[in-house]
């Protein structure tokens, strides 16, 4: 057992699983290859974070004051409206793909406060840790996790809103201030809920429609006897009637599919 789960997590590492679902689809894998991504993230961050600093001393990284419910609610908003309702409305895991990649573009940036273009505000470092992060949750959502994937999305935001907090680096703010601030932070919540339902219609919608083509993956030989019952149905149907035919047509071989009749031509 322990050899097969070091299998699984082996190969899921391997670049070339990237754009396939995970080869063991529990819990404890999955978590393990969330902390995979993101430590891959972290990584390609601080390199290109240095080449920056390197290319210019004084380079600082783009900082927005977000408030807690703003990075908390990012991961149901992100991953619905970016992965889940995508896939599950087409069931096409490359329509997942294109919008991931359009998720992770995002993440560059550029604008200021006033959403203004920016160079200074281009946030190279964000984007070079969210590309390995992308295939996590596009695994996930393709391995019918796409929910640990919401919660490992909003959990990480928290948590690295939290060192930005105590390191003093970032405010400590729960949601905006003032009163349409308040309402920026309870719609947010509340779009939120409505992409989770939306996503769950999705993708009990997509559910039905497999369940309704269940017939084509029936094996070979089970669809072979349904052939072959129906044929038979049709035969006895138009044995039923043979005698009423002879009696209006002298034509015996309308009754050839009869094994009880006789089938020489008249």
């Amino acid at each position: 057992m322990t050899n097969d789960v070091k299998s699984d997590f082996k190969t899921d590492v391997s670049p070339s699983t990237w754009l396939i679902p995970y080869s063991n689809n529990s819990i404890k894998h999955i978590l393990k290859m969330a902390l995979f991504y993101h430590v891959i993230g972290l990584l390609m961050y601080f390199v290109v974070w240095g080449a920056l600093i390197l290319n210019d001393t004084s380079h600082e990284i783009p900082f927005y004051p977000f408030t807690l419910i703003d990075v908390t609610t990012a991961g149901p908003i992100e991953e619905s409206l970016l992965f889940g309702i995508p896939y599950f409305l087409t069931g096409n895991q490359h329509v997942m793909l294109g919008t991931a990649i359009l998720w992770t573009l995002f993440h560059v940036g550029g604008l200021d406060e006033e959403g203004k273009f920016s160079e200074e505000w281009l946030a190279w470092e964000t984007f070079a840790f969210v590309i390995p992060t992308m295939f996590f949750s596009y695994r996930a959502w393709f391995s019918g996790k796409g929910w640990l994937s919401i919660v490992v999305h909003s959990v990480w935001n928290a948590g690295v809103f939290g060192v930005d907090c105590i390191s003093g680096e970032g405010g400590c703010t729960i949601y905006e201030s003032g009163i349409e601030g308040k309402i920026i932070s309870l719609g947010l919540i509340l779009v939120s809920a409505i992409l989770i339902g939306i996503t769950f219609w999705a993708y009990r919608r997509r559910e039905r429609k497999n369940g309704k083509s269940n017939i084509s993956i029936v094996p070979s030989s089970l669809r072979k006897l349904f052939d072959v019952t129906e044929e038979k149905i049709k035969d006895e149907k138009r044995c039923a009637s043979c005698n009423h035919l002879l009696s209006e047509f002298d034509k015996k071989e309308l009754c050839y599919s009869c094994e009880n009749q006789d089938k020489s031509p008249t």
